[in-house]
């Protein structure tokens, strides 16, 4: 872990939880920081998060917009409906992160636990988000 990452995430305020078992757990009603995105650590401010609801709803912020999906799960498979969001103009690398966050979306296939709490959502080609719980 960077160091940079490490100070996201102690200032964050995230609490962690020992063990985590992916197939068991029930994502709703726990919201999430993106600390990295494929494999690129996030810029802290503003966040970018995934806030998992009941019914297989899913909406957050790409650090640009806010977003709002449908997702469906069996155990350890994990996939969106395409995100439908807010369009408002942010700055430019703004913009151009949250166009990677959307595309990246539409490529998760699994879930998958990292240890202390963080989830890691992939794709064929590997980890595609890194989430940490929110308090």
């Amino acid at each position: 872990m960077t160091p940079a990452l490490a100070r996201l995430i102690l200032a964050a305020g995230l609490s962690f939880s020992a063990s985590l078992s992916v197939s068991a757990q029930d994502l709703s009603g726990q919201s999430w920081l993106v600390v990295s995105m494929a494999g690129e650590t996030m810029a802290p401010q503003p966040p970018a998060t995934f806030q998992f609801e009941a019914g297989g709803r899913v909406s957050g912020s790409t650090g640009c917009n806010r977003f709002m999906a449908r997702y469906i799960r069996e155990g350890e498979r994990l996939r969106f409906t395409p995100a439908a969001g807010t369009r408002m103009a942010c700055p430019t690398a703004l913009m151009a992160q949250e166009q990677r966050f959307l595309s990246a979306l539409d490529k998760v296939t699994r879930i998958e636990p990292a240890g202390l709490g963080a989830l890691i959502l992939a794709g064929e080609q590997g980890e595609l988000f890194r989430l940490v719980p929110l308090r």
